[in-house]
């Protein structure tokens, strides 16, 4: 006797391609995990195991718009279920790595990541905060508001300190509130937040990249030990007390108009996130430009070359960078790092003056003067303009002078 066979029902066949998708993703293979799902994607307001592991998939989405019409489209459907905003959440934040402490609010990382503490936010309020999912919602909401640009900190450090009294031996969350407030240079915080991390969870890295990195703001002897457990031995100390470490190649680091001096505090270093200071304002539209810079260790060094633009610091200043990469490019056929500036430590002995017109064929400069003309830099440079850098207690009159003796003017007073 035959038994009748026909096409199964919607729902059991949304059950049979979500079995086949998860096996797909146990594979490592999540384009065949898609392709089992997208007949069924009708289904996805009304089928939860379906629109779970949808929501999964979502952080292999490349295209902004894209992402975000899908995660309005789930957590509209499923505003309370505490996976699915997760996912989505996590889908939003992945977008805005890694995270630069500048950008301007219109991003489209800061938009994603405003939308991911958007529906995290809305899934708390309807009551998806419940019994062991408060610490999660709480937690991604902080992660999605501390990607969202300054102007959400107080929301943000009130979020982490929800999921933190909730779970206080969470290293990850932690992590993340120290990479909150290293982003805002906010570094003897960072400092202690990540030290609390590395309490609970030795073997962090992320953490002790951040305690490294604070600590190298602070000037504080304990950066030297944390390089040394992430294999950057340093040698000995600069004079300003930071760590060196030798032979470390040149690396190309943006520089923001808005990256600020960085003064070192005299207060003690708290751990709490309710002993933050209250939120900064956001930079307006910071633009950056990509400079050279000689490392000193794998997080501050010496600016290599004048700058482009008017930014906060120049040739011979000491700056602080985020050593997780913006980006990488091709020089020289070897992929070439590029990193964020976070803060200027220390001014150097040199300062820089711009100048308008041609230098003559081998102009006479005085001790320690040196002429860098723009068009030598950028292709489509004013071939007339440079900056000349001299020593910082250089007189203008006796800048002046030296410009005049090489054929060139004083463009504009610094």
């Amino acid at each position: 006797m035959n038994t009748p066979t026909g096409p199964l029902d919607p729902a059991t066949a949304a059950d049979a391609a979500v079995a086949a998708a998860r096996d797909a993703l146990a594979q490592n293979d999540p384009v065949a995990a898609a392709r089992h799902l997208e007949p069924h994607e009708a289904l996805l307001d009304q089928h939860d195991g379906l629109a779970i592991i949808w929501s999964t998939l979502l952080r292999a989405v490349g295209a902004e718009r894209t992402l975000a019409r899908q995660i309005r489209r789930l957590t509209a459907a499923w505003p309370r279920h505490p996976t699915i905003t997760l996912e989505c959440a996590a889908a939003a934040t992945r977008w805005t790595d890694p995270w630069p402490a500048d950008h301007a609010p219109d991003h489209p990382a800061a938009r994603l990541a405003a939308l991911g503490a958007d529906i995290t936010a809305r899934c708390i309020d309807n009551g998806g905060a419940r019994g062991p999912w408060l610490a999660p919602l709480h937690l991604a909401l902080a992660r999605a508001l501390a990607r969202s640009g300054p102007r959400h900190d107080d929301k943000a450090l009130a979020a982490f300190e929800v999921a933190l009294e909730a779970t206080p031996d969470d290293a990850y969350a932690w992590a993340d509130l120290a990479r909150l407030h290293q982003q805002r240079r906010r570094f003897d915080k960072a400092l202690g937040a990540a030290e609390e991390a590395l309490r609970h969870a030795p073997d962090h890295r992320p953490a002790r990249w951040t305690a490294a990195v604070a600590a190298t703001a602070l000037a504080d002897p304990r950066a030297a030990g944390h390089f040394a457990r992430l294999d950057h031995l340093a040698a000995h100390l600069d004079p300003d007390g930071r760590p060196h470490v030798d032979a470390l190649p040149p690396i190309e680091v943006v520089l923001w108009t808005t990256t600020p001096a960085h003064p070192i505090p005299s207060h003690p270093i708290p751990s709490k996130a309710s002993e933050a200071p209250d939120a900064i304002d956001p930079p307006t539209d910071p633009i950056g430009e990509a400079i050279w810079v000689q490392p000193h260790s794998p997080c501050h060094g010496r600016i290599a070359t004048p700058t482009l633009r008017d930014l906060p610091a120049d040739i011979g200043d000491t700056i602080l960078w985020d050593p997780l990469p913006l980006s990488f490019r091709d020089v020289d056929g070897a992929e070439t790092p590029r990193f964020g500036a976070l803060a200027t430590l220390t001014r150097g002995p040199l300062r820089t003056w711009r100048y308008t017109g041609t230098p003559t064929a081998e102009p006479t400069l005085p001790t320690d003067c040196h002429l860098y003309p723009f068009a030598d830099r950028v292709r489509g440079a004013d071939a007339t303009g440079g900056k000349l850098v001299a020593p910082r207690e250089m007189a203008r009159t006796a800048v002046e002078a030296a410009l005049t003796a090489a054929g060139l003017a004083l463009a504009e007073m610094p």
